[in-house]
């Protein structure tokens, strides 16, 4: 599968006037995998003619790693909440967008295309509560 993809972007890069770039993995010759994102382009002379080929490479292994923990984490958080029914919401302050977790949609009876708002949530606290609520957001700022 990435020799495949491989062959595909030599081919673009013979006939591109860009760079060409790709992630793809490697086998070293232990046996481990590592995963690099490479960029290719050729240099063409003034007829068109590919005269020389450049190109860098970088180990992103670490980085591909650190990204499939954290899916693996979201996906755990979000079985998690539905198996104990509990959502989870961020609120960022200079966009003023709220953004829910699956489950949040499920507990506020939403479909998924619904915009939540910080207002929805400060209608879902107790009308006693709300004062003590908006005084300590208040304070965040």
């Amino acid at each position: 599968m990435d020799r495949k993809k491989v062959v595909e972007a030599d081919i673009e890069a013979r006939s591109s006037l860009r760079p060409v770039e790709l992630s793809y993995r490697l086998i070293r010759p232990d046996g481990e995998v590592r995963y690099v994102r490479s960029i290719v382009e050729e240099i063409k002379d003034y007829r068109g003619i590919a005269v020389r080929t450049l190109g860098a490479l970088q180990d992103i292994t670490e980085q591909v790693k650190a990204a499939e923990l954290l899916r693996e984490n979201d996906e755990r958080l979000k079985n998690a909440e539905r198996l104990a029914h509990v959502g989870s919401w961020r609120w960022d302050l200079k966009s003023n967008k709220v953004s829910w977790s699956e489950e949040m949609f499920h507990i506020f009876g939403q479909p998924p295309t619904y915009e939540p708002s910080y207002e929805d949530i400060l209608q879902a606290v107790l009308p006693q509560d709300r004062d003590r609520v908006e005084r300590a957001v208040e304070a965040c700022d």
